[in-house]
């Protein structure tokens, strides 16, 4: 509309359909150049889905039911058995303020990195080891 900017979520073929009104959001232009090293997102990274991230989603509501199920659904599930860590690269984080229940929606990339162990030591985990199986004595 010329009034708001919306956001609707539908799910064919035959519902719901969710409208939201954006308050405010951030061009990806404007993160980076905030950013001492901006970080340009690979086609690999895109790939896979986001974590997602409800926060303040417990509300027995039959609203708030369908609004966490419609957006659990937009994601595959987890399977924490044979999840791969390096895979694990953006996070989707759904926030609902409890005071006037606006929702904040944040997307984060993410890394992995070894804590509790010294600097010697991560550089060692995360250096290229050569395969020595081929070489003799």
């Amino acid at each position: 509309s010329t009034l708001a900017l919306n956001m609707r979520l539908y799910r064919v073929p035959r519902g719901p359909t969710l409208t939201f009104r954006v308050l405010r959001y951030s061009l990806k232009q404007d993160v980076a150049s905030i950013q001492k090293k901006p970080h340009v997102p690979t086609e690999r990274e895109l790939l896979e889905a986001p974590l997602l991230v409800l926060n303040n989603f417990s509300d027995p509501s039959p609203e708030n039911k369908i609004l966490a199920s419609m957006l659990q659904t937009m994601f595959p599930q987890i399977d924490v058995d044979n999840m791969r860590l390096k895979k694990c690269r953006r996070v989707l984080l759904m926030n609902k303020s409890l005071t006037d229940g606006t929702i904040e929606m944040r997307h984060y990339l993410i890394k992995a990195a070894p804590t509790g162990i010294s600097r010697s030591i991560k550089k060692i985990v995360r250096a290229k080891i050569p395969n020595l199986g081929r070489l003799r004595d």
